[in-house]
């Protein structure tokens, strides 16, 4: 593969140093030394530019001879170069020892990396192949069981790509999202539905929050959880006016919650119904119907809605 650069440094341009190298050696392009004290960070020019081919990236790694002799490592890393970048390479060198470091010009600072991405769809996936429509039934039930026209203030637990956004934003006041995963909710944030998308876990949220929200969501979400009396103790505690709480489960014959073959966790009714007198919620409806599709079929689930 070639790639077009402008090298505007007094330094060759990046090499490999043998034919099994996976990096090449980014160098410091500066007029003079940079004293980088303990604890500090620094954007470090290199005076090179490229035209990474589409499909492609380039990766800003720390070089490993300096992190570990050093201290000295590379902030973001691995720090990604996107195919339509076309400004100066920097890098964010931060200093994690006890001492200051000299990084001094043409010094080698960085490795640079090229690797081929690939792009996802995830809805597409989620949504045709699996015949998934759980947020859209779970939204209209709300409305229909809950007797209103609005869902007021909603907190969308394990948010995604904003799949429950897409069918609760017109008619709701405030719409937050939640999501461990940075990707999901960059996906999210471009389709313009959600007042405030947070990248955070759900128990660390619940329980730092003041929740003032007329509906609080969580679909497809409890797979991943099995225990779920905190995130009930925390939603009940920590909000401040009343509500509904609604999400979907894998359906569970046994008694418990129990970890399946697939890797997701399954929860019973009887379960989560003394979840329900535990924490003082109320089930105000429940039904069961498929969750989505797999090759061995269908797999069955519980709609729930209950109110606090």
């Amino acid at each position: 593969m070639k790639i077009r650069i402008t090298n505007k440094s007094n330094n060759q341009n990046p090499s490999y140093q043998t034919s099994g190298s996976s990096g090449m050696d980014l160098r410091a392009f500066i007029p003079s030394s940079i004293i980088l004290s303990p604890g500090e960070r620094a954007l470090v020019p290199t005076g090179l530019y490229l035209e990474i081919p589409e499909k492609y990236e380039a990766q800003v790694r720390s070089r490993s001879g300096l992190a570990l002799k050093k201290g000295i490592t590379v902030l973001n890393s691995p720090g990604t170069i996107d195919a339509d970048y076309r400004g100066e390479i920097g890098v964010i060198l931060y200093n994690s020892s006890k001492k200051s470091y000299e990084i001094k010009p043409s010094e080698r600072i960085a490795q640079l990396v090229f690797a081929r991405i690939v792009k996802v769809n995830f809805e597409n996936s989620l949504v045709k192949k699996l015949e998934y429509d759980i947020p859209e039934k779970l939204s209209k039930l709300i409305l229909a069981k809950t007797q209103t026209r609005s869902y007021g203030a909603v907190l969308d637990l394990g948010c995604g790509t904003g799949l429950l956004g897409n069918y609760v934003k017109d008619k709701c006041e405030y719409l937050e999202g939640i999501d461990i995963s940075q990707m999901m909710l960059n996906k999210a944030k471009e389709k313009q539905i959600y007042d405030s998308l947070k990248c955070v876990s759900i128990t660390n949220y619940l329980a730092k929050a003041n929740l003032c929200f007329h509906n609080i969501v969580a679909t497809d979400v409890f797979i991943y959880i099995g225990e779920l009396s905190q995130i009930f103790y925390y939603i009940k505690k920590q909000s401040k006016i009343s509500g509904h709480f609604s999400f979907s489960t894998e359906h569970s014959n046994k008694d418990n919650y129990y970890l399946e073959k697939s890797g997701r966790y399954s929860h019973s009714r009887d379960y989560i119904e003394r979840l329900c007198l535990e924490h003082n919620f109320e089930l105000k409806y429940f039904q069961l119907q498929n969750l989505r599709k797999e090759k061995s079929g269908y797999i069955k689930g519980g709609l729930y809605i209950l109110s606090f």
